[in-house]
């Protein structure tokens, strides 16, 4: 750009400055009592009614004196001017400077230069909005003559702003564009904005002239186009000339006859036609030069409108995407709108896909149902009225994939749409064509990450492929995030189908990774008891990364059963999280056993829990392999999805070193009587029967879990009616209460005591149950415990 395009440039700026009030924060609103006056060199103005002024009004006045500076630029304070204000009664001499009132205050010009004077206002009431004129007593020089209103801190509540109050220049028009059109081979360019350099800038004979070039050679203007008359310039009819000066250059040459307005005028330039000369035109920004010697600056490369092919496009809001935490469920908006005109077809349709994210299919569902939008068989599977609360009788998610297909198609378009107002929607009387949407199907169910959109006609019930406007479709609805998708990095939408005349695709969400888990593997035997092993930590990657709720986690292998059982679990929770409270459901891993932490409020800082310390006890009928732990609750996932620990738990058969000839695990137990624990190769495990002592001496102790502290799994003994079977490794007993008699491998064997049922337990002397199983016993009295070993 040359050195006067910049010049002018600035000058242009400068005078649209001019024209609006200079408003920062509360201590003053300052602006001109007249817009930019237009003036010879050297002008002088001593009469306040011809004189511009700078207007203020005080917002945060409190009392007492204002002092502040009004600075010139190409203008000074002559005192010859100030004077011949004096000598016209506009202004007293005094001892300070010169003197004049403003409604109830007065102020005191304080002449320090060519450039500057001090302003003193006095006697303003402490009410607020108080309003004081200030005259520009001045001489100008050329150009652009300025005034700053300079704060210098100290008594002044007075806001810094600077105006053009006066200009020498020549120029009569500045020309602006917008950029909001998009084309093909033909269409029409963005607005373009004619505005006065001053009032009565066109005002003169011969009016304006300036020229538009195409820098495209594949276009050219047909010289069809539209003006409209605003501001100063309102209610002109004034015709404005557009002539194509060179069709194959693309120049046209806008003529502005003389108009006289009573303020500065305004003219905007509407549907300036182009056509391409090529069938293929280069696809790009569409660039013109406006010249002319009437303008304030001339523009190069403005950029008017777009070259584009035929197409869809889809953004996220403001094209950012949101930043949404895995597990989470968050309102995203976005938009898919026309490239170019009639690149959308009322009645066709499109897919919006997401991958690695699914639409928030259960509320809507539940939303229908409140609005009486979703189709009576459904709603009689429903077990309450309460929206916050709907639950279908069976619990299932398979039910309400299978609602979502039978959601009312017009409702929920309405329902996801944002900008209902530009299309005809339900509801809509204009036009029977309206916006439809609906989730894609497969065997019974919805898809729901594919939401199917069919296209109604605008607002005015017109189909879309005959407006003269880019459509746009704005969205706002619920994206869900499984907390499984926690490592991928965004949630992507794509948008496909006949409806659209090209695929386009967006990210909505960037994902954020709430926690990370570590594990430390299971390692299990078959058959065996009170295997402690495995531990699983949950560790925040940020503050306030797990929501209020549970966390819970089971074991799990496809639909197999398996002898898999959870005995008890040690939780442990860092200080970043307060108010926990776990619970341990113990029994077989495959039906209700988990552990559940709940979670009363979110952590202050990045927090950890950890599962450890975990009895598990296996039977023998547990295959080899590996099992799965699943990690769930509403603490980690919103919409109850769960993450996979993969391989937690291995099994394999117990080592022949850990089994004796008998078929039995090695080990030592300890009973204590009277107390409902025993241990196991020094680790602790509880029981719910103690053991006693019977008169006559005998040591009492229960036989289940004698046999259970030496491999003898539970769906190895087989109680019923006072009876019990087991099976423990090569031996099958046989017991039954109220009798001295054993059967082993079918032979009898006379005990010294009879069986007793007890609570529903059955106990058998210490030395006789080892006895039964081939394993050594020995007796402490001293600490009443009773040892079991087996080598």
């Amino acid at each position: 750009m040359k050195l006067r395009q910049k010049l002018a440039v600035v000058l242009a700026s400068a005078m649209v400055v001019s024209a609006v009030p200079v408003v920062t924060m509360a201590a003053s609103t300052n602006s001109l009592t007249k817009e930019t006056l237009k003036v010879k060199k050297e002008a002088k103005f001593y009469e306040t009614a011809t004189a511009n002024a700078v207007r203020v009004k005080f917002t945060d006045h409190t009392g007492g004196k204002e002092v502040f500076y009004l600075d010139l630029e190409n203008a000074k304070w002559n005192e010859d001017v100030l004077n011949a204000a004096v000598a016209a009664g506009e202004l007293t001499k005094v001892d300070s400077g010169y003197q004049f009132t403003s409604g109830t205050a007065t102020i005191t010009y304080e002449r320090q230069n060519d450039d500057t004077v001090k302003v003193t206002v006095e006697g303003l009431p402490t009410t607020n909005d108080s309003i004081v004129q200030l005259p520009l007593l001045v001489e100008t020089k050329d150009g652009d003559a300025k005034v700053t209103v300079v704060s210098r801190g100290g008594s002044t509540t007075v806001t810094q702003g600077t105006f053009v109050f006066a200009t020498t220049a020549e120029k009569k028009i500045s020309v602006t564009a917008k950029d909001d059109k998009t084309f093909y081979t033909s269409g029409e360019l963005s607005e373009i904005t004619i505005e006065e350099a001053y009032t009565g800038a066109l005002d003169v004979e011969g009016g304006a002239t300036f020229t538009i070039e195409i820098d495209d050679s594949d276009f050219y203007f047909t010289g069809e186009f539209k003006a409209e008359y605003k501001y100063g310039f309102s209610g002109k009819t004034e015709e404005i000339t557009a002539d194509v000066l060179d069709k194959d250059n693309g120049i046209l040459k806008i003529k502005i006859p003389r108009i006289k307005g009573d303020s500065r005028g305004t003219i905007v330039l509407k549907n300036i036609k182009v056509r391409s000369s090529n069938r293929k035109p280069s696809e790009g920004d569409f660039l013109v030069d406006i010249k002319g010697d009437d303008l304030v600056a001339e523009k190069t490369n403005l950029k008017v409108g777009k070259v584009s092919q035929y197409g869809i496009y889809i953004k996220a809001k403001d094209d950012k995407a949101k930043d949404v935490k895995a597990g989470r469920k968050e309102e995203i908006e976005f938009e898919i709108g026309e490239n170019v005109e009639n690149s959308m077809i009322t009645n066709r349709e499109f897919e919006m896909t997401l991958d690695n994210g699914h639409w928030d299919y259960k509320q809507l569902v539940k939303d229908a149902y409140d609005a009486g939008k979703l189709e009576a068989k459904y709603v009689s599977k429903i077990t309450t009225s309460s929206s916050a609360k709907v639950e279908f009788k069976d619990g299932e998610d398979d039910d309400y994939k299978k609602a979502a297909l039978r959601i009312d198609k017009a409702w929920l378009a309405k329902k996801i749409l944002d900008n209902t107002g530009d299309w005809a929607v339900l509801g809509s009387t204009k036009t029977d064509d309206i916006c439809l949407a609906e989730f894609d199907e497969d065997d019974d169910k919805a898809v729901v990450e594919t939401i199917i959109f069919t296209i109604g006609a605008d607002d005015e019930g017109k189909a879309v492929q005959n407006n003269t406007d880019c459509d746009k479709l704005k969205f706002k609805t619920k994206i869900c995030v499984p907390v499984d998708k926690q490592d991928k990095e965004k949630v992507e939408i794509k948008i496909t189908g006949r409806g659209i005349e090209n695929e386009s695709s967006a990210t909505l969400i960037n994902i954020i990774n709430p926690f990370k888990v570590t594990f430390e593997q299971a390692v299990l035997k078959t058959g065996k008891q009170g295997q402690v092993t495995g531990s699983v930590t949950i560790t925040e990657t940020d503050k306030d990364m797990l929501q209020k709720g549970d966390v819970t986690f089971k074991i799990k292998k496809d639909d197999e059963d398996f002898g898999i059982y959870l005995k008890d679990v040690k939780v442990e929770v860092s200080d970043g999280l307060k108010g926990t409270k776990s619970d341990v459901t113990k029994g077989k891993a495959k039906d209700n056993a988990k552990v559940k932490l709940t979670l009363n409020r979110t952590s202050k800082e990045a927090a950890t829990i950890t599962f450890k310390d975990m009895t598990f006890t296996t039977d023998r009928t547990v295959p080899e392999g590996t099992y799965d732990l699943e990690i769930g609750g509403k603490a980690i996932d919103a919409d109850d999805h769960t993450i996979t620990v993969k391989d937690f738990i291995k099994i394999s058969t117990a080592n022949t070193e850990e089994i004796t000839s008998s078929g039995l695990a090695k080990g030592v137990a300890k009973f204590v009587i009277g107390e409902k624990k025993y241990t196991l190769n020094d680790k602790e495990v509880e029981m719910d029967a103690p053991s006693y002592i019977q008169d006559g001496g005998y040591t009492m102790v229960p036989v289940r879990y004698v046999a259970n502290a030496f491999g003898v799994a539970p769906s190895n003994i087989m109680a019923s009616k006072g009876t019990a079977t087991i099976f423990a490794g090569e031996r099958t007993i046989n017991l039954t209460s109220g009798s001295n008699v054993a059967v082993v491998n079918g032979n009898q064997i006379k005990m010294a005591t009879k069986v007793v049922n007890k609570d529903g337990r059955l106990y058998v002397p210490a030395g006789q149950i080892a006895n039964l199983l081939g394993i050594k016993t020995s007796w402490d009295n001293s600490t009443k415990t009773a040892t079991f070993e087996n080598k």
